[in-house]
């Protein structure tokens, strides 16, 4: 599918306009035509149109010019209104010179003067040149506004591209600092097993092969099914719960339609690692940590706990603040990010307003 920005706007510009006019005069002649059917009087107004047609692309280049130097309506109506009675007056001028020169049957026996003052004399030009004006008039309005809207329009394209640029730069990174002890820690382990328990040895090397996978799968994705992202994050405490055996309990709890909400990929994911890496100091064993997750007036809650006391760093940790970024850029005001402690529990709190898109029927 092309989006706006792929689309040529000069040749979108020629085909409405020369669309635009072809029906004006075809309406004209159809509604003139008794007066009209002469071919001397045909020529006169595929004439004067034509005429008008090429005033229309020097009214673009005006417009094009002093369009983009102010933006607010009264002097962009300011800027219409000139343009289109200047050349309607152009027009109107040239038109009647023109009629006057063609010759056709039955055409009134006047001079030049004559034919002037009855043009222009007292208030038939001003009258003539209000009617005039409102063929131009609206292909000005209609101009400046398709123009804007597709200004608006690339505007929006280039934001959400520079967002999802930002959103997948920060996801890289954030991938990148997989922290280096899990994975140390998890082939050691592993590599232990291998002699202890084989069969938990190959058990704990599947979930890290899947984990490992998901994190290369989803590369390029932005937005994730929210239990796609606890079916990672199941694997990954899969893996911490056979290295620390009963130290660690952990209990996920996801309704379905909030199972379903798309969230950012790898949302919660340093939340859990920071769970574990302190959780593990400061709780009383075994460490207990809690995921659930629903949908409450299309807003997704989630909420994230463990036992422990949260530990206050100057520098708050690196996946966090990240984490915090991609939420501002992605949600804007329609989040909420608390971390509070009650009764020996760390409870991280995230709410995301629904929006269009971020549930998958």
């Amino acid at each position: 599918m092309h989006t706006v920005q792929k689309i040529n706007y000069t040749r979108l510009f020629w085909i409405f306009n020369v669309s635009g006019w072809i029906l004006y005069v075809a309406s004209e002649l159809f509604l003139n035509f008794d007066e009209v059917r002469q071919f001397p009087r045909i020529l006169y107004y595929f004439g004067s149109f034509i005429y008008a047609f090429l005033l229309t692309l020097l009214m673009r280049r005006i417009l094009q010019k002093y369009l983009s130097k102010s933006r607010q309506l009264k002097n962009t109506l300011l800027l219409v209104f000139l343009v289109s009675i200047s050349a309607t007056t152009i027009w109107y001028i040239t038109d009647k010179l023109f009629y006057f020169f063609i010759p056709y049957p039955g055409k009134p026996d006047y001079s030049f003067l004559q034919y002037m003052d009855y043009m222009f004399g007292g208030t038939r030009y001003f009258k003539s040149l209000i009617f005039w004006t409102i063929p131009l008039f609206i292909w000005s309005i209609l101009y400046v506004a398709i123009k804007t809207w597709f200004e608006l329009v690339i505007e929006k394209e280039k934001r959400e591209k520079a967002f999802l640029l930002a959103q997948q730069a920060q996801l890289k990174m954030l991938r990148y600092q997989l922290n280096p002890h899990f994975l140390f820690n998890s082939l050691s382990s592993i590599q232990a097993l291998i002699y202890e328990n084989q069969r938990m040895g190959d058990k704990m090397l599947t979930e890290l092969s899947e984990f490992l996978r998901y994190t290369l799968s989803h590369v390029n994705k932005t937005y994730v099914p929210f239990k796609e992202e606890l079916e990672a994050i199941q694997r990954y405490l899969t893996i911490e719960k056979i290295r620390f055996e009963e130290k660690l309990e952990y209990d996920i709890h996801c309704s379905p339609e909030a199972g379903n909400y798309e969230v950012l990929s790898f949302l919660i994911q340093p939340l859990i690692e920071n769970a574990i890496k302190h959780g593990i100091k400061t709780s009383e064993i075994p460490l207990k940590i809690r995921i659930n997750g629903k949908v409450v007036n299309n807003t997704l809650l989630i909420g994230i706990s463990n036992t422990g006391q949260w530990v206050h760093n100057k520098n708050e940790g690196t996946g966090i603040a990240n984490l915090r970024e991609r939420l501002e850029n992605a949600y804007q005001n329609r989040h909420s990010f608390q971390t509070f402690e009650n009764d020996g529990w760390v409870i991280v709190q995230l709410e995301i307003e629904h929006k269009e898109n971020h549930i998958q029927q």
